[in-house]
């Protein structure tokens, strides 16, 4: 029995990082079938664009966040502000959220990410766009987008941690080449290594 594979090069792209992300390159090819070079793709609802090294795009991420906003505001007229607040946590809080634990997200787009979030609590409370709603968020027994992203983040290795083979082993890289004070060495234990992570984590939030 003959099994015939369907290539659907309209579905697909090339992305370059590295070293030839600026490179004019040609498209490549399969048999008669090319595949053009991008400057963005999509993956399961997260955006990588070409640079340097692999950056994510969240702009899209941004806009999913507003336009879900907005939805809800749009329905919430004599709703107390404590319900508008819940209604956003979980409907659209899950769209900044979304992937963020499993990327590689920039100081700055951490700082972007986290200033959405802050805008909700401003709606919700009739706070300027200049003024600090830092208060407001500790005052709710609340913390803001960057300690819920670190929080996730932490579950997130830690659910990699537990698992075996493969999981296992990207978790053991990701603690060599991306915890700075974590560990220098393979020669550190994983569970040593996770007790520093999590050391790190509870630093960062309480003092």
């Amino acid at each position: 029995m003959l099994c015939v594979t369907v290539f659907y090069v309209s579905k697909c792209r090339c992305l370059a990082i590295r070293k030839m992300y600026k490179a004019v390159l040609s498209p490549l090819r399969i048999g008669n079938l090319h595949i053009e070079w991008s400057n963005c793709i999509k993956y399961l609802g997260v955006y990588v664009v070409n640079s340097k090294h692999v950056k994510s795009d969240i702009n899209p991420v941004k806009r999913s966040f507003y336009a879900a906003c907005k939805s809800i505001f749009s329905y919430i007229h004599g709703t107390s502000e404590t319900a508008i607040l819940t209604s956003q946590v979980t409907y659209s809080l899950s769209v900044l959220l979304y992937a963020a634990p499993a990327l590689t997200l920039q100081c700055k787009q951490i700082d972007e990410l986290n200033a959405c979030w802050n805008n909700v609590f401003r709606k919700i409370f009739g706070y300027r766009r200049s003024e600090s709603v830092k208060d407001v968020i500790y005052g709710l027994g609340r913390v803001n987008f960057k300690y819920l992203l670190l929080l996730r983040t932490v579950k997130f290795y830690k659910r990699l941690y537990l698992k075996s083979g493969l999981l296992l082993d990207v978790f053991w890289s990701f603690m060599i080449f991306n915890c700075d004070d974590c560990m220098r060495t393979v020669f550190i234990p994983l569970h040593e290594a996770t007790s520093n992570l999590l050391c790190q984590f509870y630093d960062y939030v309480f003092t």
